[in-house]
């Protein structure tokens, strides 16, 4: 497992459902590693094999210690969440009186 250095960036009113995980062998890595000096704003994306696309693994949640350190959560959203924000950040940049459909780059990636 490898920690990645990020605050997840999930948007507001983008679905997300959490769980709490019970004590398992990554909930006692993951504590280890925060007792140890990993930073509160390491996550672990969490990816399907089953859903590896040309650019490799694509995240559908992330696995994250409260606060305390003592309960890791599993994040669950949309496939490719990260790009997804990425996409709606810009579309809300647009202007919100757009009255024609996004650029056709966006709407491929989006696509994609």
């Amino acid at each position: 497992y490898v920690p990645v250095e990020t605050e997840p960036h999930v948007s507001v009113g983008l679905p997300v459902d959490v769980y709490e995980l019970e004590a398992c062998p990554i909930s006692g890595f993951m504590m280890s590693a925060h007792k140890s000096g990993t930073p509160d704003s390491f996550c672990w994306q969490v990816c399907s094999p089953s859903l590896r696309t040309e650019s490799g693994l694509e995240p559908y949640g992330f696995l994250r210690l409260k606060r305390q350190g003592n309960l890791v959560c599993l994040h669950i959203l949309p496939y490719n969440y990260p790009v997804l924000v990425k996409l709606l950040d810009q579309l809300s940049h647009m202007g919100s009186n757009m009255k024609v459909a996004p650029p056709i780059p966006w709407r491929q990636e989006f696509e994609r």
